[in-house]
């Protein structure tokens, strides 16, 4: 049994061997599996018995990759008392390599459990596709030209930061005429950071900018009416920070698409000003090259049947 382990434990690289011999925990949002969304199978990376179904893998905003159930016969649960707190650890039934913890916290899938797993402590296998049928080709029949109404409907895009894009996402997404509102990050050193994580922008050296980009149809809404909103949702006066969040990744922001969206973006923060007491510190620049930011961070508000992370 012992040599059985020492040859498992040599295919291991020295953060798998820290996580499943050592019992350790990978830092939370780096796992290379945490947003994987394929279909297939995930098995323990110490002896590749099968633990955990694509099906059953689910987003809790954790950090980890969580499922709410285990393949039957592929895991032990241990009591776990590191950390002075009492855990159920869970380890491969196997090999008895250290995969992470049970935790009965999520109501919102068909178990209620979340086993939140080091991705460090799984290699993922594929699912294998299979080939479809190939069916004949049917010739279309002529069809009358669309009309003008049924083409595609034309979008223009705003780019907003006011402090915590949570916030500013929630307070555009519901507007009539948003078709779309996605978070990211905007204004920074590229070279240096070509693909900004949150928690290279969260340092604040990065230069970058939470921000929201925000597909209207002008026809249904006008980007002035956005700017109102914009100004309206946050105190433009206060510098490198928005309430509780501090930092330069706060500073308000706008980021025009547009030489039209330059003009009326000036003209409204003049408007504006009559407003506030304070000088308005919001600055206007040319929008640059938008980075999605992590998929977590996504309408993250609405998932959660929130208006605002401000109480």
């Amino acid at each position: 049994m012992k040599k059985e382990k020492e040859i498992l434990n040599k295919n291991l690289s020295p953060e798998q061997y820290h996580v499943l011999v050592e019992r350790g925990t990978e830092r939370p949002f780096t796992g290379k599996l945490l947003y994987n969304k394929k279909k297939g199978s995930y098995r323990c990376a110490r002896c590749g018995n099968v633990i955990f179904d694509s099906k059953t893998k689910f987003d809790s905003s954790c950090g980890w990759p969580s499922f709410y159930d285990a393949k039957k016969g592929s895991v032990k649960f241990k009591k776990d008392f590191r950390d002075l707190m009492i855990r159920t650890e869970v380890v491969c039934a196997k090999c008895g390599g250290h995969l992470g913890h049970l935790f009965k916290d999520a109501p919102q899938t068909p178990t209620g459990n979340r086993f939140c797993i080091n991705s460090i402590a799984l290699n993922f296998k594929p699912e294998k596709k299979k080939q479809a049928k190939r069916k004949p080709l049917k010739v279309p029949k002529p069809t009358k030209a669309r009309s003008r109404a049924k083409q595609k409907e034309k979008t223009e895009t705003a780019f907003f930061a006011a402090g915590c894009f949570w916030n500013v996402e929630e307070a555009f997404r519901t507007m009539r005429g948003v078709k779309e509102t996605i978070v990211g990050y905007m204004g920074g050193d590229e070279k240096k950071y070509p693909n900004p994580s949150y928690w290279q922008v969260s340092t604040g050296k990065t230069g970058y900018e939470e921000t929201t980009e925000i597909i209207f149809d002008p026809k249904k809404i006008s980007y002035e009416k956005l700017l109102k909103k914009f100004w309206k949702i946050h105190d433009p006066t206060q510098i490198n920070r928005q309430g509780p969040d501090v930092g330069k990744e706060y500073k308000s922001m706008i980021f025009y698409a547009t030489p039209k969206q330059k003009l009326l973006a000036t003209a409204s923060k003049k408007e504006a000003q009559k407003k506030f007491k304070g000088k308005i510190a919001t600055e206007i620049r040319k929008a640059e090259k938008f980075y999605r930011a992590e998929d977590y961070h996504q309408k993250y508000l609405m998932k959660r049947g929130l208006k605002t992370c401000r109480f």
